[in-house]
């Protein structure tokens, strides 16, 4: 188990370097094999797009880093990624990212009448997210989202 202090102290590392590359750090997730600690960075554009050498040169500078602070005594491996399609969509930011692309929505409790929409993301306004579909425009409070991911038909 990884501690909450391990965490945050790489979450006060990771902010700053994805932040001045004008991307979002979208998540992370440390799992320890052994003595090794694999460390997984998400990041991307706010709106969307990061590109294969985007993730490279941010890998670089992340390790530059740890390996200058020192951390886990070099044993460590780390992967810098885009979040994927499969990425599990919960914030108002994860859902700008995406916008325009189509999404699966499973609901807590029905909105109009249904427990699960598929629609494009319009937007987001205040507590709600904005999906257009067929029968035309949908406000789904983020409350009542049980999980919502990329669609591909």
């Amino acid at each position: 188990m990884i501690s909450q202090d391990v965490l945050d102290k790489i979450r006060g590392m990771l902010e700053p370097l994805v932040a001045e590359k004008m991307l979002e750090l979208v998540g992370f997730r440390v799992v320890l094999h052994g003595r090794t600690h694999a460390i997984e960075v998400f990041v991307d554009r706010p709106r969307g797009g990061i590109s294969l050498d985007e993730c490279a040169g941010l890998n670089r500078k992340m390790v530059d880093t740890m390996d200058a602070e020192n951390m886990f005594g070099g044993d460590y491996s780390l992967e810098v990624s885009s979040p994927g399609l499969d990425w599990p969509l919960k914030t108002p930011g994860d859902f700008l990212r995406v916008s325009g692309r189509a999404v699966h929505f499973f609901l807590e409790e029905p909105v109009n009448g249904k427990w699960e929409h598929i629609g494009d993301i319009a937007g987001v306004d205040g507590d709600c997210v904005r999906v257009s579909g067929r029968t035309g425009e949908l406000a789904i409070p983020f409350s009542k989202i049980k999980k919502a991911v990329q669609y591909i038909d």
